[in-house]
């Protein structure tokens, strides 16, 4: 072992000198370190408000057109309603006129008109189908004295 008198220890001590920079370093490091990560979390931070600002937009736009959508839907069952009623009054006009056309069609049967009427149409048509049997005739009768003047003169 050596002799201990015969150790000598620089003035300053770098042992002691070593170690105060090695601390001032450290604590350098530690500031530097602390620093970037309180800047990494207000990063984060900012992200994460700005995704939640998107999110809360995103659910008030949803709300607002869901609302909407009830409020279009709401409208349009009380337009169908509405329009169904008209269509079930107008029907219920054009029955009620329709039963009204068929009692006077009954009342004029039970009259007789319809049987009298039809009794005159039938023997009007009846008139007109022997005229044309009669000018038939004629035509034919023409046609066969025509023919038979036409024989006669070329002997």
């Amino acid at each position: 072992m050596p002799d201990p008198e015969r150790i000598t220890v620089p003035i300053p001590d770098p042992t002691i000198l070593t170690t105060e920079q090695l601390r001032r370093e450290l604590a350098n490091l530690r500031e530097l370190l602390e620093s970037k990560l309180e800047g990494s979390i207000k990063v984060h931070d900012e992200k994460f408000r700005g995704v939640e600002a998107r999110f809360m937009a995103g659910e008030t736009a949803l709300a607002a057109a869901l609302l909407s959508q009830k409020d279009l839907g709401a409208a349009h069952i009380q337009a169908t309603t509405e329009a169904a009623g008209k269509a079930e009054a107008t029907f219920t006009k054009q029955v009620d006129a329709l039963g009204i056309r068929i009692s006077e069609i009954k009342e004029r049967l039970d009259r007789g008109e319809g049987s009298t009427g039809g009794q005159r149409i039938a023997q009007t048509d009846t008139r007109a189908s022997v005229g044309q049997m009669m000018t038939a005739g004629g035509l034919i009768l023409l046609a066969i004295s025509i023919v038979v003047s036409a024989v006669a003169l070329h002997h």
